[in-house]
């Protein structure tokens, strides 16, 4: 018998205390002795295990912890990064796994210039560029304005030539920071270039300014990523 009033749950934003689990004996893919969870997910009365941090799920969207410590980059003319977060080993080498990740924070200009953003996953060895936007000019002197990324991406390959799939918008008033925001989409059109996804890999969000001037900044105060399956 069903404990829910529908046959396809969705848990959002579930997060494990790991101080409240028992020691792992080894199933489910975690070491014996390390703490994790099982939770019954009524979908075929299957149980699922997570590992402590909530990296890696089957059957859950787990809620990473957000990022809200503010990064500033002051007149960036090559791609800096802003946030970061790393990804335990092997927590993307499952096919199908999907990142949807939220980020936000604002640009501050001291000459008319473009800006582009990017997201990155580095495995150690290589970088690859996950998405990028370029915007158009922003109007010199403008003070905070407020810029947004929302971005979804699954790994389509796995192993240690994986790839992943993404697409996602980035949005900025170029005029002012109450004027209408301009959106700009991605222009992906096939998977990354390959990365060891058996690994620990390490997102990133970059920028960089099209022109220079001292005055120029981008700020990051706040990345939200949740993994669904």
């Amino acid at each position: 018998m069903s404990l829910f009033d529908f046959e396809i749950p969705h848990v959002q934003g579930l997060i494990l205390d790991p101080a409240k689990q028992v020691p792992g004996t080894g199933s489910g893919g975690i070491a014996a002795g390390v703490p994790n969870g099982t939770i019954w997910f009524d979908v075929n009365n299957a149980l699922y295990t997570l590992s402590p941090a909530g990296t890696v799920a089957s059957g859950f969207n787990i809620a990473l912890p957000a990022i809200t410590t503010a990064v500033t980059n002051v007149n960036p003319t090559s791609a800096t990064n802003l946030m970061t977060y790393v990804f335990p080993a092997g927590s993307l080498n499952t096919l199908g796994r999907v990142i949807t990740i939220f980020a936000a924070g604002e640009v501050t200009t001291g000459t008319g210039t473009t800006v582009t953003f990017a997201i990155t996953l580095n495995d150690g060895t290589n970088t690859r560029t996950i998405g990028t936007w370029t915007t158009g000019a922003l109007t010199t002197g403008q003070t905070n304005l407020p810029w947004e990324i929302y971005f979804d991406m699954v790994t389509n390959t796995v192993g240690t030539s994986g790839k992943m799939f993404a697409h996602g918008s980035y949005t900025i008033p170029l005029t002012a920071p109450t004027a209408a925001a301009s959106e700009y989409l991605d222009q992906n059109t096939a998977a990354s270039s390959t990365l060891n996804l058996t690994l620990s890999n390490t997102l990133a969000v970059n920028s960089l300014f099209g022109s220079t001037n001292g005055s120029n900044s981008v700020t990051q105060d706040l990345m939200i990523m949740e993994v669904g399956l």
